[in-house]
């Protein structure tokens, strides 16, 4: 990459990528190994480089997916941790509770985090919610 973070060499790679695919394309249907037109050989200066774009996005895509999986994978794992641990412990409460914890502590009374709110804010919108329940119950 150049000093001001221009990914030209990427370009260039894909370029010459592209190139030597269509040199190969071009060497294999003259050994007779292909059975396309050379028609079709020539369009493949304008065919390969998609081709080859497709199958760079197909692999991109696929390993975000991965990793997309993996993330929530990771994320249900720590959320059964924090629960059974809560179980052993006994009954939550809000002032114990932090992060993660707190925000699964909040789904129990349906209420979500909102954007940008601390875990401060979380806490006092659950005892909130918490005073409710119990005066309702107590009617």
């Amino acid at each position: 990459m150049h000093e001001n973070n221009n990914p030209l060499g990427m370009w260039i790679l894909y370029a010459l990528a592209s190139a030597l695919l269509w040199i190969v394309l071009v060497f294999l249907k003259v050994i007779g190994v292909v059975r396309i037109s050379w028609i079709g050989v020539v369009l493949g200066l304008f065919w390969l480089p998609l081709v080859l774009m497709c199958l760079i996005c197909g692999v991109a895509a696929l390993v975000i997916l991965i990793a997309h999986i993996k993330r929530r994978h990771r994320r249900k794992v720590t959320d059964r941790r924090i629960i059974r641990q809560a179980k052993a412990i006994g009954a939550w409460t809000p002032q114990a509770a932090g992060g993660r914890t707190l925000e699964l502590l909040a789904e129990e009374y349906g209420i979500k985090r909102e954007e940008g709110e601390t875990d401060r804010q979380l806490r006092g919108r659950i005892m909130a919610a918490e005073g409710k329940a119990g005066r309702q119950e107590d009617k």
